[in-house]
């Protein structure tokens, strides 16, 4: 992979990636499976209609990124700064993954799937996100702020703290009882 900078269709399995710099590199169609990257560069990087499964990225910069058609399926990511990516090309899908401390702020999400996933310390500051999939998962100390979240799914997830005073929630799902968290900036006392 060393000089190489375009790859299509290809699997890369059971590697390990630390520090190093994959920068304006393009990956079409591929599958990275039980792979860990760690502080590695994709600055410029392209990566389209391509599949990360159970795999680890660690404080990875992703500076103009492209994400486009990707799925990140079991997946840990600690401390990815999705807003740094190329938002023209921003589709990603988060299936059964844990996110800790990513920030996804100012992004255009709309219909993003997070979907079973943890998202622990996110933030989500003015970020778009209209008919997000939000099913099962699981939040703790995620920040929505100013976020659009009109038709958002979030049925059968749980922790979440989430103001509907400083963000769109018009027909946003939500089950019981978990539901009830919304009352809390509202300081109401329900008992």
């Amino acid at each position: 992979m060393k000089d190489q900078t375009v790859f299509e269709e290809q699997t890369f399995s059971g590697k390990t990636y630390e520090k190093i710099d994959f920068s304006k590199r393009t990956f079409q169609h591929c599958l990275f499976e039980n792979c860990r990257f760690i502080e590695c560069r994709f600055c410029n990087c392209q990566f389209g209609f391509s599949v990360f499964k159970n795999c680890e990225l660690q404080c990875v910069n992703l500076d103009k990124c492209r994400l486009q058609e990707v799925t990140f399926e079991e997946c840990k990511i600690v401390g990815a700064e999705f807003y740094k990516c190329d938002t023209a090309f921003l589709s990603p899908t988060f299936q059964k993954s844990v996110l800790l401390t990513c920030n996804f702020s100012g992004l255009k999400l709309k219909n993003c799937i997070f979907r079973e996933s943890n998202l622990k310390g996110c933030h989500f500051v003015e970020t778009a996100l209209a008919f997000a999939d939000f099913k099962n998962a699981q939040f703790d100390e995620t920040l929505f702020h100013h976020a659009d979240l009109t038709g958002a799914d979030f049925r059968e997830a749980e922790n979440y703290a989430i103001d509907p005073t400083s963000n769109k929630l018009k027909k946003a799902k939500f089950s019981l009882p978990e539901a009830v968290s919304l009352l809390k900036a509202l300081e109401i006392v329900i008992g």
